[in-house]
């Protein structure tokens, strides 16, 4: 197995773990700190990463199951809001889940 194929297989969790210990090991046995740093820097950012997908997936869930409660012969035309009595089309056309998808896709500002 390549590395990149390695580290693909690798959880998201544990990867995130193996960065963080080779940036202490670095850290720890004289190893360079520049890099140390870059390792917690990528664990950091593959942890943001890895929540910001969870909650596009989440937000996107509702839609998902819409076009599951339909046919694969209705065309993409096809007005799904003309037959509520779908309970998954009535959930999905509540404002909460055209704001929750906003909101996902809103960059955080850090305010």
């Amino acid at each position: 197995m390549t590395g990149l194929a390695h580290l693909q297989a690798l959880a998201e969790t544990e990867l995130v773990q193996r960065l963080r210990a080779h940036a202490n090991y670095l850290r720890e046995y004289g190893g360079d700190r520049k890099t140390a740093g870059l390792y917690d820097a990528a664990a950091a950012r593959l942890t943001t990463l890895e929540a910001e997908n969870k909650a596009l997936r989440e937000a996107l869930e509702p839609f998902a199951e819409v076009a599951d409660a339909f046919s694969n012969q209705e065309d993409d035309t096809f007005e799904t809001w003309r037959d509520c009595h779908i309970p998954e089309v009535k959930e999905a056309s509540k404002l909460l889940h055209f704001r929750r998808a906003r909101a996902a896709l809103t960059p955080a500002t850090g305010a």
